[in-house]
């Protein structure tokens, strides 16, 4: 029985971490057990396991009396989190210019490309920019290093709901992953460096707006 709660537990935090990522539960927003156990489905037990699991991956925040609310991240969050992300990322790029195999190039070509002629959806978009970004980080072949930047990177997904990204940024994020690729396929870590270094200001303009 014990296993059975864990087991929906896990399942109903997943689920939520679904919705705030996709934005059906916004920053901010006062998460009622309630309402929350009848669109699930679940008793109050799972879920609060679940609320308690969110809570540890910072997707939650318990407010005493209140309950729980969806994290809102601040100016200063946000910020933070991309500091990381480019000293974990330019590191990754770097390594990857000395350890990418051909293979790898051609698979991460092969998401570009889809990515290119997706670029009017953004579903497919991100579908294709998510294998793109695996693949390269794969390739600095420091498991440890590839471990921190999806933490960090799961963390800035919390902020999706409250993207800002248009149609027409995406010919941009496009133009600067074949600016990474195109420098790792060079083994040329100056140049990927910046490249990362370019993107992930960009990325942050967009958000911070």
């Amino acid at each position: 029985m014990r296993q059975s709660r864990k087991r929906l537990g896990t399942q109903a935090r997943e689920k939520l971490e679904s919705f705030i990522k996709t934005g059906v539960l916004r920053p901010d927003q006062r998460l009622i057990e309630e309402d929350l156990a009848e669109k699930l489905g679940l008793s109050r037990t799972p879920l609060r396991e679940a609320l308690h699991q969110l809570e540890m991956k910072g997707y939650v925040v318990k407010i005493p009396t209140s309950g729980y609310v969806v994290a809102y991240h601040t100016y200063d969050d946000i910020k933070d989190i991309f500091e990381v992300r480019v000293a974990l990322e330019t590191r990754a790029m770097q390594l990857a210019c000395e350890r990418i195999m051909d293979e790898q190039i051609a698979r991460a070509s092969e998401y570009l490309f889809h990515e290119k002629y997706s670029l009017e959806s953004a579903s497919a978009m991100w579908h294709w920019n998510n294998l793109f970004h695996d693949e390269m980080y794969g390739a600095c072949g420091n498991k440890l290093l590839i471990s921190l930047i999806q933490s960090v990177r799961d963390k800035d997904r919390v902020i999706n709901m409250s993207r800002t990204f248009k149609l027409n940024d995406f010919p941009v994020i496009h133009e600067q992953h074949q600016h990474i690729l195109d420098a790792v396929s060079r083994r040329d870590k100056k140049a990927a460096a910046s490249a990362v270094k370019r993107h992930l200001k960009m990325l942050l303009e967009v958000y911070l707006r």
